[in-house]
């Protein structure tokens, strides 16, 4: 089973079939898995404690829709690996 295709900017990222992992191997990677942000892809830095980075117009901003605050970007990591 392959891994499919995914929608973005980054051609080699792909997504994992949902049967790849056990539950406990979900639980494992759920343990050791941090998320971090990246200062060159928030509009707002300041809310994950980075100082303001000089403008990058080649990076895409991953809350450009809305403010995704870090307590929620964890969720979010969390979800997608159960």
């Amino acid at each position: 089973m392959g891994i499919g295709k995914r929608q973005g900017n980054n051609p080699k990222r792909r997504i994992a079939p949902s049967g790849r992992l056990t539950f406990e191997g979900k639980g494992q990677l759920g343990r050791v898995v941090r998320y971090i942000g990246s200062v060159n892809h928030k509009l707002h830095p300041a809310a994950y404690g980075f100082p303001r980075p000089e403008p990058r117009p080649n990076k895409s901003v991953c809350d450009m829709e809305r403010d995704i605050l870090l307590p929620e970007a964890e969720q979010l990591v969390a979800s997608g690996i159960r």
